[in-house]
């Protein structure tokens, strides 16, 4: 009984991660860029299987967060323009900037992620937008602490 009891339990965990939706990502398969950040540092594109700060990008969708047994890529991402400023946790792509604030963490049936889906600062203009420090920034229109938006006095 009892070895029946371990072998049940054994297999609940394990399937517990595996449904055909989900998608399965190696972290040991991505490349971290842990660049500390510098004014001069400027945007990177973030390339495939790559990761720096808290993005990672899997072909043609970006993270926000954990890898792990199911992703929950950003929404609304233009991946071809996406790039990240190291040692920031600021990112942008054409049309948006983001700054991932806060994260949903889930564990037994998530394996134990953490995510942001929608990081978008909205309003921030993605063609100006400059980090000054690694939690703040500025654009034509307003000055950023994190993803908190304070207007410019022009």
């Amino acid at each position: 009984m009892t070895r029946f009891l371990i072998i049940f339990i054994v297999s609940i965990a394990l399937i517990s991660c595996v449904k055909l939706n989900r998608v399965r990502v190696s972290p040991e398969s991505i490349i971290h860029d842990t660049s500390v950040f510098s004014p001069e540092t400027g945007w990177f594109a973030l390339a495939d299987s790559h990761s720096i700060g808290r993005y990672s990008r899997i072909g043609k969708q970006i993270f926000c967060g954990e890898i792990g047994c199911k992703d929950y890529p950003v929404i609304n991402v233009d991946v071809e323009s996406f790039e990240v400023w190291p040692g920031t946790n600021y990112a942008r792509d054409k049309k948006r900037v983001y700054y991932p604030e806060t994260f949903i963490c889930r564990c037994g049936d998530q394996c134990g992620t953490c995510y942001n889906s929608d990081p978008e600062i909205k309003g921030a203009d993605p063609v100006s937008f400059k980090c000054v420090a690694a939690d703040s920034a500025v654009d034509k229109n307003s000055y950023y602490l994190g993803n908190k938006k304070f207007p410019r006095n022009n």
